[in-house]
């Protein structure tokens, strides 16, 4: 006998026939989830009363049944068998995981179904390299697929606020423990309170603003065993091999010079350095995959396909970068693709529940303006990615325009869009030898700029090694002298 919860149906359907609320999501939910031949024809007759705006009573879904006909599948149903369904029912607040139970049955349902026609297709003949990739690739995309089904029924809003409240109370009382993945610099959390579940997060930039070194700076951060941090992190890059990615890791971690990587100029001092940089990447708990041309199907399947290995999951995840990505659809412009692949991402954070990091490129259209710094319109083929992320992020090194030495080693992080929250400048300091970014930081605390009011803000205190030291041409906003009385005005990073 295949899985199926029989008490689960019988409950499922009870709840909607007993609450008309209830009943518009049951009419939505698929049949399928549905095993027993009855309870396939009741819910498809409750769907229909739903539809024509018809009683939910049990007369009415008795006599409803009876105009229901499914091809293969005739089961004499009575009022009684109807009015049964409503007898001894739990709370309605519990819909939510009987539906899950649903849900897992036909999950077990649809995993043999799917094996027994991948054993079929395997019988007769013996297949070529190519044709065994193509069954096994369809074979773990299908199985993201039954994992991600979301069969949920709506809740009301009380009980949606009540766990905001919740996780607020839990927040409070356990400090920034309950706060977003963090970043590794603090004026950057302060505006974004970390990364959060379900985001959608881009970093933009032209070619060699530091797009992927900002991102391998918060990977090696959120992975390394620091407190608040030790978070499973996946870096997916398009752009570079494994081998590059390892070498700028080994380079910032060891602070060793990342052109001395490449040749044979490297000091004992320096070989020292990078095998304690080595030895320390065991502590991080990341993971890199150089597949090229990978898709948003691609990556959902070489997830799942960890998880079942290796029963490891993700706590973020970096693409880098979007415009090398391959669509699963293809469509007959490129911005159409790259609106398809950032709505899959968008969703790819939803359903896994953890951010999605991607980095994107700008138009080379912006260089012509007198001022480079970027905006929003400036993403490549953007069509939907800027509806889609709930937070854009810019990066801007003036030394590259200008090459006047005062501003060589300053950089900026320009959050132009915060869905939930405000958007500002992050100033940080680049160290090319390392192709690194670090916080500024004065006096022990770091500073953002709050782009509506043009005001300098104070971040909280952190703790850090000192990163280079470097001199700032300052900004000095009007109100910055009621700041903070420890540091004045010629001080401030801006």
């Amino acid at each position: 006998m295949l899985p199926q919860h029989k008490n689960a149906e019988q409950i499922v359907l009870g709840l909607a026939i007993d609450n008309p609320i209830i009943a518009h999501q049951v009419a939505k939910l698929n049949n399928n989830l549905f095993y027993e031949p009855i309870y396939k024809i009741i819910h498809l007759a409750v769907a229909r009363c739903v539809q024509g705006s018809y009683g939910l009573d049990s007369f009415t879904i008795a006599n409803m049944v009876k105009t229901v006909k499914i091809k293969g599948l005739y089961k004499d149903i009575e009022l009684l068998d109807v009015i049964q369904l409503i007898d001894n029912l739990p709370p309605k607040s519990q819909i939510n995981a009987y539906v899950k139970m649903l849900k897992e049955a036909q999950a077990q349902r649809d995993i043999l179904s799917m094996c027994q026609d991948t054993a079929a297709k395997l019988r007769g003949r013996l297949f070529y390299q190519s044709e065994i990739d193509e069954i096994v690739n369809g074979f773990k995309n299908n199985l993201f697929k039954i994992r991600t089904t979301d069969q949920r029924v709506a809740e009301h809003a009380h009980s949606s606020a009540a766990k905001a409240v919740e996780k607020i109370e839990s927040a409070i009382k356990h400090g920034d423990q309950e706060n977003g993945i963090p970043s590794g610099f603090p004026a950057l959390d302060e505006i974004t309170s970390g990364f959060r579940e379900g985001q959608l997060i881009i970093f933009c930039g032209r070619p060699g603003m530091g797009k992927t070194s900002l991102a391998l700076d918060i990977c090696a951060h959120s992975s390394s065993s620091k407190p608040n941090c030790s978070r499973t992190s996946y870096f997916f890059s398009l752009e570079m091999s494994t081998e590059e990615i390892s070498a700028r890791l080994l380079s910032k971690l060891s602070n060793v010079n990342l052109k001395n990587l490449r040749t044979t100029d490297i000091s004992n001092s320096d070989l020292k350095q990078l095998r304690t940089a080595a030895l320390n990447l065991l502590d991080h708990k990341l993971v890199i995959d150089d597949s090229p041309q990978l898709s948003p199907a691609n990556i959902k399947a070489r997830i799942t396909e960890r998880e079942v290995l290796y029963d490891e999951k993700p706590d973020i995840i970096f693409v880098d970068y979007l415009q090398l990505m391959a669509p699963d659809q293809k469509q007959n412009s490129r911005e159409r693709e790259v609106a398809g692949m950032s709505r899959d991402l968008k969703l790819l954070a939803r359903e896994l529940n953890i951010p999605v990091v991607v980095m994107s490129q700008l138009n080379r259209e912006l260089e012509k303006r007198p001022n480079r710094r970027p905006i929003m319109a400036d993403i490549r083929e953007s069509g939907a990615v800027e509806q889609d992320a709930d937070i854009i992020i810019a990066l801007y090194q003036p030394f590259l325009y200008t090459n006047n030495v005062s501003d060589q080693g300053k950089a900026e992080a320009i959050i132009l869009k915060h869905r939930n929250g405000p958007v500002g400048t992050v100033p940080l300091i680049w160290r090319s030898a390392t192709s690194s970014f670090f916080p500024v930081h004065i006096n022990g605390a770091s500073y953002f700029r709050d782009e509506p009011n043009n005001s300098a803000v104070l971040a909280k205190p952190y703790e850090t090694d000192d990163g280079p030291e470097i001199e700032y041409t300052c900004f000095s906003p009007d109100n910055a002298a009621n700041i903070s009385k420890t540091v004045n005005e010629k001080e401030l990073p801006f």
